[in-house]
């Protein structure tokens, strides 16, 4: 890695969090910071359908929400206080058993859902400008957002006039490569800033 030439803007991180792994990255490379809480009971096991979090509104918890322990997405069915209600094992992933301390962060995921709205019915095309999504809401895709779709990363200029969940977007943006995805992949916000250090990280 190069000199770091903006000090103030250095931080200390620890890598390979939530079930994920280190890797290079460039100068340009979108940033997430996602709101955390922690999970605060002893343990809750494979099939457990509740847990106790140590602030559920921290993260923006609330009724028919998201929210991702490890490697593993959760849905709230109740919440009363600090004790959440889950169905366990959502969105193609699985239950799994988590200590206490885990740490917890929002799942804001809708999918993709072109239909016959792109150029190849049940994809969006690396043609496509348009793209159509099941929930907008749940992924707070509006104008002016970018979201991620497998590791391309897609500014949203602006919603469709007539079509309704469909918007007008800007493909491989910061980088990352244009490409094909097909319907029910899952769509996430990004929140985006830019690596400044020279020589991008190692």
């Amino acid at each position: 890695a190069g000199a770091n030439t903006a000090l103030n803007n250095l931080i200390t991180v620890e890598r390979a969090q939530l079930g994920s792994a280190a890797e290079p990255h460039q100068d340009g490379t979108p940033i997430t910071i996602p709101h955390t809480t922690y999970l605060q009971d002893s343990m809750i096991t494979i099939v457990q359908d509740f847990a106790v979090l140590v602030s559920p509104a921290a993260i923006g918890l609330a009724v028919g929400t998201y929210f991702q322990m490890d490697t593993e997405i959760l849905f709230v069915t109740e919440i009363q206080g600090l004790n959440v209600s889950i169905a366990r094992g959502q969105r193609n992933t699985a239950a799994k058993i988590h200590p206490a301390g885990t740490l917890i962060i929002p799942w804001q995921s809708c999918r993709l859902e072109m239909g016959i709205a792109g150029l190849s019915p049940g994809y969006l095309s690396f043609n496509d400008n348009m793209m159509r999504v099941d929930s907008p809401t749940i992924c707070r895709i509006t104008a002016g957002t970018y979201v991620r779709v497998n590791n391309e990363i897609i500014f949203v200029t602006a919603a469709h006039a007539t079509l309704s969940q469909t918007f007008a977007i800007v493909r491989g943006v910061s980088s990352s490569l244009v490409a094909t995805h097909a319907d029910g992949v899952s769509v996430s916000p990004v929140s985006m800033t830019v690596v400044q250090q020279i020589g991008g990280m190692n």
